[in-house]
């Protein structure tokens, strides 16, 4: 209790973050200790009232960079340049094109751009600076693909928590995602549920990222096509 309301000194604290990371079972209490909404408002990043705002980010830490250049450097350096395995020992490969999905970065006219290459070119060279749309999109479009740019964006240090701990991963539905394989991590709890999917193409022994996104539930039918844990496993 001491750590929710943030009384623990610096170095207690520090020590407490490292091990919430890897165990489980403090890790539910935690949570359950900060209660669903103050968890909602923290993965939103706003302030959670008598929480230790440092403490908690440490958990589930959000990225704070905005602009494209700086988040594609971040991403290069993070994701792309590291070895990431999942549970199964199969990689998690992020690769740099993918950046321009995983970020929503849009064009100009407010859609996703087909030569990402070149969108990547811009972005280096710090020639890029729409990300929403720029004046020719409606105003609450911009805003939407500035809100989902932000959250996806802030989330992107989660990634690697999803690929290498997930709490499900499923196979794609039979003939309309064919090699396809979805990582399922749960960061709330059983009862307060909050999901990520990370959705990989499955190339031999390498999970190729395509996307990241929230979902509410996960319907009791998909857990037809769970692949791991498997029974032995669990």
């Amino acid at each position: 209790m001491d750590y929710v309301e943030g009384v623990l000194q610096d170095e207690e604290r520090a020590a407490m973050n490292r091990h919430l990371v890897v165990c489980e079972d403090c890790h539910e209490e935690f949570l359950a200790l900060l209660g669903p909404e103050n968890m909602r408002r923290l993965l939103k990043g706003e302030r959670v009232t008598g929480i230790a705002i440092s403490a908690l980010l440490e958990i589930l830490p959000r990225l704070e960079i905005r602009q494209p250049q700086k988040l594609y450097e971040w991403y290069l350096q993070n994701l792309c340049a590291d070895r990431i395995f999942d549970p199964r020992g199969n990689r998690v490969r992020f690769l740099p094109t993918t950046f321009v999905r995983l970020a929503h970065i849009k064009n100009r006219w407010g859609h996703e751009p087909k030569n990402s290459r070149s969108m990547l070119e811009k972005i280096q060279a710090d020639e890029f600076s729409f990300r929403g749309g720029d004046h020719r999109v409606d105003v609450d479009q911009v805003v939407r693909n500035l809100q989902f740019s932000f959250q996806r964006t802030g989330e992107l240090p989660w990634v690697k928590l999803i690929a290498t701990q997930p709490t499900w991963i499923f196979r794609g539905r039979q003939g309309t995602e064919n090699g396809i394989e979805a990582y399922v991590k749960n960061f709330g709890t059983d009862v307060h549920p909050l999901y990520r999917v990370l959705v990989c193409k499955v190339n031999g022994s390498t999970r190729d990222v395509i996307t990241i996104f929230p979902r509410e539930r996960i319907r009791k039918e998909e857990f037809q096509r769970k692949v791991w844990p498997t029974t032995s496993a669990a």
